[in-house]
């Protein structure tokens, strides 16, 4: 988990809720634009299939 000093109160929200088994690689982060946790490692090796 990356925890920057300037996140919105929303990201420590959706932290306190989220579910961590869902990923599967670090590092995790909050993206402000997507609004939501995520995982980019994850998220390519879906893509790679």
């Amino acid at each position: 988990m990356v925890l920057e000093a300037d996140l919105p109160a929303e990201a420590y929200e959706a932290l306190v809720a989220l579910d961590l088994s869902v990923f599967r690689q670090g590092p995790v982060h909050y993206d402000r634009q997507r609004g939501r946790w995520r995982s980019e490692l994850d998220e390519w090796q879906q893509r790679q299939g």
